[in-house]
């Protein structure tokens, strides 16, 4: 470099030497004139010398300063280039930050060279900051996205934008290349992000009435200063209860409401400085009407009085001439009064929950070839008093206390031996009320007037049996990347997603009888109607996934002691470093245009100097 310099101060010279050389003499035959000018032009002429040597000395100059920028660029030809690795997940924006992306894609601009975008589903090539436009997804760049993307920036310079969350630190440094430059820019320290989130939320139904529900929901909260937040339930507009929840109490929470067919609900967290995610969305399903059928050869008058309602579709089976296409539909079929067990039923319909009701006297052998693991013998036992365990999940909430003091006594019609659950007992311990596998079986007929039929604990128990043995209830509620099957063949024509002011088409896969619906990464939380052509198929309830909504992540500090073997490494936090940015920004660039410019105002001074400067 020291001979460019050593050019810049000797060609000038050598140059303004070589064409102010000294003229010859010439005489006249008087120099009165000239002698009475001389006084004027001298000072003139040594002026425009001077001006004229500082002029070529700015000329020549302009000149290096390009072959400087040329031969930088030759040297090392990328260090001008730019990559920049993107973590476009929402927890990015907290605290400005995508006000703070948008300054740094800004800076990486101002050379007026295009640069590489990457990100987590995808990227672009940006050439000026109104091509920037990267969708935010609500889902964090992983560890094993973040690895294999940061192994494939190859420019000079790479920027790494990150709030790095939920990473594991011995998980994050790859082997980087040393004649790479890496900045890599932590937006916010989420561990001192204040947040409560909705961790799980599960819907319990009434089995009495079901238009009554509770809503639960369990709750996390990470570094929350403040002692109490307040929880609201909400039906549109309408709000239908609130709790302040204290962070010392625990985080389960439940509201009883009714429903009428579809609702949608939110969940409001309100306190000082919760995150973006203080709503939580769900849909509450229509309750699927469970679907009996019921096959007889004894009286079922009690069986038919309980499942005869709006709340079921039921079925009575001619037992001569069965639909079988009926009982596959069916949810629960019920056997009632057999001594010799229809075995030609059980082995065409596999796979169903089955309850049955023997009659007062069975076939042993008959009956021990329902199910391989238990068999049956007669009870030699008369009439006997229950005993019922009122936590197991079938009959919570049938019993009440009062009622423990005056248990009715049934008749005993079989011994049970092998693998089954008692669900309600006898007080010699035989079972009254065993499940194996998907047969639920009562120990017990309803042949007698004074009959299991004739008792309070009758229909509460059939119930509970009934909605049990029925397919759930749609997802209450979805996250962004989760799939949604569908009961149904969807046309070639597409479905979409629809909300208040969004509109996509996802990406959806056909079977021969389902088809299953990819829930966008990028699509914002919220209610949304999943239509086909002009039809609502169904409500969908999206929200902030899990991973955004936890507030966890190496801090700064942390950060460099991972990359501490590596120099080319610098790293760059929150808004006080903006400035400081200076990736990108390589004088090399912009100079030789201004450089170019220079040349030609300098060659246009010098004409002007030798024409008109006498």
């Amino acid at each position: 470099m020291r001979w460019i310099f050593l050019l810049f101060l000797i060609v000038p010279v050598v140059v303004h030497l070589f064409d102010f050389r000294l003229t010859k003499k010439l005489f006249f035959s008087t120099t009165r004139f000239i002698s009475r000018s001389l006084h004027k032009t001298k000072s003139n002429s040594r002026l425009k010398y001077y001006l004229i040597l500082i002029n070529r000395f700015l000329l020549f100059g302009a000149i290096v300063s390009i072959l400087l920028s040329v031969n930088r660029q030759d040297v090392d030809g990328s260090s001008e280039e730019v990559s920049v690795l993107l973590d476009n997940s929402i927890s990015n924006t907290i605290n400005q930050g995508d006000q703070l992306i948008e300054d740094v894609i800004s800076g990486v601009l101002e050379n007026d060279q295009s640069i590489q975008v990457s990100y987590n589903s995808g990227g672009s090539i940006i050439d000026k900051l109104d091509d920037f436009s990267v969708p935010y997804e609500y889902n964090s760049l992983n560890q094993s996205i973040f690895l294999s993307k940061i192994n494939r920036l190859d420019k000079g310079q790479n920027l790494i934008i990150s709030d790095f969350q939920l990473f594991l630190n011995k998980d994050i440094v790859s082997e980087l290349d040393s004649s790479l430059n890496y900045s890599i820019w932590q937006l916010n320290d989420l561990n001192e992000v204040n947040n409560v989130y909705v961790d799980s939320l599960w819907i319990e139904s009434n089995s009495i009435d079901p238009s009554q529900v509770s809503i639960n929901l369990h709750l996390n909260e990470t570094y929350y200063e403040p002692e109490s937040y307040v929880v609201k339930l909400s039906y549109g507009s309408r709000q239908l209860g609130s709790i302040v929840k204290s962070v010392s109490d625990p985080s389960l929470i439940s509201f009883d409401v009714s429903i009428n067919g579809q609702d949608a609900f939110e969940i409001k967290i309100e306190g000082d400085d919760v995150a973006y995610d203080d709503q939580f969305y769900f849909v509450i399903g229509e309750r699927n009407r469970p679907k009996i059928s019921i096959l007889s050869s004894k009286n079922s008058q009690g069986i038919y009085e309980v499942f005869n309602s709006e709340f079921f579709d039921l079925y009575v089976v001619d037992i001569n001439k069965p639909d079988y296409e009926r009982l596959v539909r069916s949810d629960l079929i019920v056997f009632n009064g057999f001594n010799d067990f229809p075995q030609n039923i059980l082995s065409q319909i596999p796979d169903k929950t089955y309850l049955i009701f023997p009659s007062e006297s069975i076939d042993i052998q008959s009956y021990n070839q329902l199910t391989n693991d238990l068999s049956f013998s007669n009870s030699t036992s008369d009439y006997l008093e229950l005993d019922v365990i009122p936590s197991h999940p079938l009959i919570a909430g049938v019993f009440e206390n009062s009622q423990f003091d005056r248990l009715p006594r049934f008749r005993s019609i079989f011994n049970a031996v092998g693998a089954y659950e008692s669900i309600i007992k006898y007080r010699d311990g035989s079972p009254f009320l065993l499940r194996n596998k998907s047969y639920y079986i009562f120990n017990t007929d309803l042949e007698q007037d004074s009959g299991f039929d004739q008792n309070a604990l009758f229909l509460p128990i059939l119930y509970q049996i009934a909605f049990s043995s029925t397919e759930s209830a749609e997802r209450p509620y979805f996250y962004p990347g989760d799939v949604l099957e569908l009961d149904i063949v969807s046309p070639d024509v597409p479905m979409k997603l629809i909300g208040d002011e969004t509109e996509i088409i996802p990406t959806f896969y056909l079977s021969s009888s389902t088809t299953i619906i990819e829930i966008p990464a990028s699509i914002r939380p919220g209610f949304y109607s999943l239509m086909l052509q002009e039809d609502t198929i169904q409500q969908v309830a999206i929200n902030v996934p899990q991973s955004e909504s936890i507030m966890q992540s190496p801090g700064l500090e942390e950060l460099k002691l991972l990359f501490k073997d590596y120099e080319n490494v610098s790293f760059f936090q929150g808004i006080d470093d903006r400035e400081d940015v200076l990736i990108g920004k390589s004088a090399a660039i912009p100079l030789w245009k201004y450089a170019l410019i220079l040349i030609v105002v300098l060659l246009i001074s010098e004409t002007f100097l030798h024409r008109y400067f006498r």
